[in-house]
């Protein structure tokens, strides 16, 4: 039954291993958005 929990364990986490890389995506290119943003304040 261990077996059988672990694989279950481990393709849950490689789901959400995907969601984490959306969500760090669309993090990033926000980020990106508030530098620029910042930048032009700061000229």
């Amino acid at each position: 039954m261990d077996l059988v929990e672990e694989d279950v364990n481990v393709i849950t986490l490689s789901e959400d291993q995907v969601g984490d890389d959306m969500l760090m995506k669309q993090v990033e290119s926000r980020m990106t958005k508030i530098s620029t943003v910042n930048d032009k304040i700061n000229e």
